[in-house]
């Protein structure tokens, strides 16, 4: 998968979108992800320095054309 985009919910944050890393604002962000294959894993880790890495990995499955 790739991240296709990242936000923090802060407006005032001039950060682009289109970023692979995002600075969290009141501990929360969000990153949109694409699958890169038609099904699969994703994993996505979350990381900052002083607490360990914690992933999650998502299912990426096909779905009939409309």
């Amino acid at each position: 998968g790739a991240i296709m985009a990242v936000d923090n919910g802060d407006r005032r944050d001039p950060a682009p979108y289109q970023a692979t890393e995002r600075k969290l604002f009141r501990g929360e962000g969000i990153a949109l992800v694409n699958a890169t294959a038609d099904s699969g894993d994703i994993i996505v880790t979350a990381s900052t320095p002083g607490l360990p890495d914690v992933a999650v990995t998502l299912a990426a499955t096909s779905r009939p054309a409309r």
